[in-house]
């Protein structure tokens, strides 16, 4: 896991504001996120009800995408075409004693442009996006996969 606003040699603290300000966009019902370079591939009208990005990325409802990561990608150090970006925000579990631990919040699927295709939320449209471009609900951390098996195209 990489600390988002650190992976891209960019300005972390310009980086941490428009991702504030986007959010704060979402927050307040917007959807045209294009003054942050960010498009929309599908309108959320198109999906199915209530989907998320685990079911989006994956086609399926209910798995175990830990598993699926396990079985179909690779860990890596960077960003690969058609690999997994996950993204994780730090939670404090209650109990006898608070634990603090990170939690997978988001995925995307990493364009050939190096972009990612994610969809934000069951309410949410699905967007094209910078890999630290995500709203600041989506956490701080994010980890690389690969696919396991390419496939040839002539």
């Amino acid at each position: 896991m990489k600390e988002l606003l650190r992976i891209l040699g960019k300005d972390p603290s310009v980086r941490h504001k428009l991702r504030s300000e986007l959010t704060q966009k979402l927050e307040e019902g917007g959807r045209d996120l294009s003054e942050y370079g960010i498009t929309i591939s599908e309108r959320k009208e198109e999906r199915p009800e209530g989907e998320d990005c685990f079911r989006y990325l994956f086609g399926v409802h209910g798995v175990n995408f830990r598993e699926i990561l396990q079985t179909y990608f690779l860990p890596s150090d960077k960003p690969v075409y058609n690999g997994v970006v996950e993204y994780q925000k730090l939670v404090k579990y209650r109990g006898r004693n608070s634990v603090y631990s990170f939690k997978t919040t988001h995925l995307g699927i990493i364009t050939n442009e190096g972009r990612v295709v994610s969809k934000w939320g069951p309410l949410g449209d699905v967007y094209e996006h910078e890999i630290d471009l995500i709203p600041t609900f989506y956490g701080s951390r994010v980890a690389f996969y690969a696919p396991v098996y390419t496939q040839v195209v002539s």
